[in-house]
């Protein structure tokens, strides 16, 4: 892992997979943004940690990706999950990878990318956040290039929704109830959401957050909040 590159596209594959169903080997191509090298190194670093797991549907030579946890549809798909069994599967992804590359032309012209981005936005507007697989299938589009996917706001689970949505306060508040959150990472992660930081940095917000020592937020009703509110009364 010393390339770069294969670093590079490591840490993107990670971050596209993260909170996804397996995703369809093309679309993990496009999406990454890497080239072919550069994947093959990722998947084969990856396979070796079994930090994934791979899928192919029965029905026909299609190959899957996903984070080794992922939720595994079961049905039409046969699923590869030892190192053993990943590194007998890899020579088979590398070769389909391999055309994908070669094909590279059949990518949708990063012109494309604005009108792409409206048809997500409007799919989001419900306030519902979605994986990458769920837009995909309800949008039609395919191939669709990382710079898509990297301007859309991506929550801690790796859901797509948009800033200050109904479905990203949901996050936050589930986040922070399962267990207090240091505010400077909280920041971080919705960056894009200029209420929920505000709300965040704010001093009145108590109704909705409990601020505790060490710069820790959670919420009123979590277990770490009722015992902070209780020695404060």
């Amino acid at each position: 892992m010393a390339n770069p590159k294969t670093k590079q596209a490591r840490d993107r594959l990670l971050n596209l997979l993260k909170g996804q169903e397996p995703v369809p080997l093309e679309l993990i191509y496009f999406c990454c943004d890497s080239d072919y090298e550069a994947l093959a190194g990722a998947l084969s670093s990856l396979i070796e940690k079994e930090e994934v797991l791979i899928g192919r549907l029965k029905t026909r030579n299609r190959w899957l990706i996903g984070a080794s946890g992922a939720n595994r549809p079961d049905g039409v798909i046969t699923w590869h999950t030892g190192r053993n069994q990943l590194r007998n599967a890899l020579p088979k992804v590398l070769k389909e990878l391999k055309k994908r590359a070669l094909t590279d032309g059949t990518c949708l012209p990063e012109g494309n990318s604005d009108e792409n981005l409206r048809v997500i936005t409007g799919l989001l507007t419900d306030g519902r956040p979605r994986t990458m697989t769920e837009i995909v299938a309800a949008t039609g589009l395919q191939d669709l290039p990382y710079s898509v996917w990297r301007r859309l706001s991506k929550l801690p689970d790796g859901r797509f929704t948009l800033p200050d949505s109904k479905g990203a306060w949901e996050s936050l508040l589930n986040y922070i109830r399962e267990r207090p959150r240091r505010l400077a990472d909280l920041l971080r992660l919705y960056h894009g959401h200029n209420e929920i930081t505000a709300k965040l940095t704010a001093g009145n917000s108590q109704e909705l957050f409990v601020r505790l020592p060490r710069r820790m937020i959670t919420t009123p009703d979590s277990t770490a909040g009722r015992k902070e509110l209780a020695k404060n009364q």
